[in-house]
């Protein structure tokens, strides 16, 4: 706890990048990629990705609190690109995630989480990424605890989906999407939905400006 991290780059891990479990935690003009190898491979500076377990280029995990990633770059990895999982308190601004194997910017399970003025977009050829995405996934212990979540002011381009909130174990409370920048048809035509809601039980979920 009490720390900051800033300006390094990390390279080749076998599993998360940078890792938080911690509070009151700066994480600020890192630089990711070619990481989480558990997962894939690299030769002559080329990343093949398989679709078995991954982690995060940069994550906050569980219990995690008032924890900042701002302005890092997180790309290439065979993972999520930047990730909150099981946090609270998390504010996720002004960073760069693409070409990452799964999610780009992934909020699991976690709450008062801002996620705001973040670059999110994919290159692949083949599957691409989602952009930023909202899951509860269940965790022993930890319960249903997705909730006041605001995506905000953010750029998405070229991905599968620009923003998705997957079907999970609760409800999807108190969440605002507002001020987003989706656009789609410019390089890549196979984006199937720029903003989607697949959790069956919301409660106020707002929509705004987008």
């Amino acid at each position: 706890s009490n720390i900051i991290v800033r300006g390094f780059t990390v390279v080749h891990t076998k599993s998360h990048a940078i890792f938080v479990e911690g509070a009151n935690v700066l994480i600020e003009g890192n630089t990711v990629y070619h990481s989480i190898l558990e997962n894939g491979t690299l030769s002559n500076g080329v990343i093949t990705c398989g679709n078995n377990a991954w982690g995060s280029g940069i994550k906050a995990e569980r219990g995690s609190s008032y924890v900042t990633f701002r302005n890092n770059i997180s790309r290439d990895n065979c993972g999520e690109g930047i990730a909150s999982t099981m946090s609270h308190n998390v504010v996720i601004e002004g960073n760069t995630s693409y070409d990452n194997k799964n999610v780009n910017i992934y909020i699991d399970n976690s709450y008062f989480v801002k996620v705001s003025n973040n670059l999110s977009y994919c290159t692949q050829s083949g599957t691409r990424p989602i952009g930023i995405a909202l899951g509860q996934e269940s965790y022993s212990g930890w319960g249903a605890q997705l909730h006041d979540i605001e995506v905000s002011n953010n750029t998405i381009r070229d991905c599968s989906t620009g923003i998705m909130a997957f079907g999970s174990v609760g409800t999807l409370t108190n969440v605002l999407f507002k001020g987003n920048y989706i656009p789609t048809g410019q390089v890549f035509t196979g984006q199937a939905f720029a903003l989607s809601l697949d959790n069956p039980k919301n409660l106020n979920v707002r929509i705004e400006n987008n």
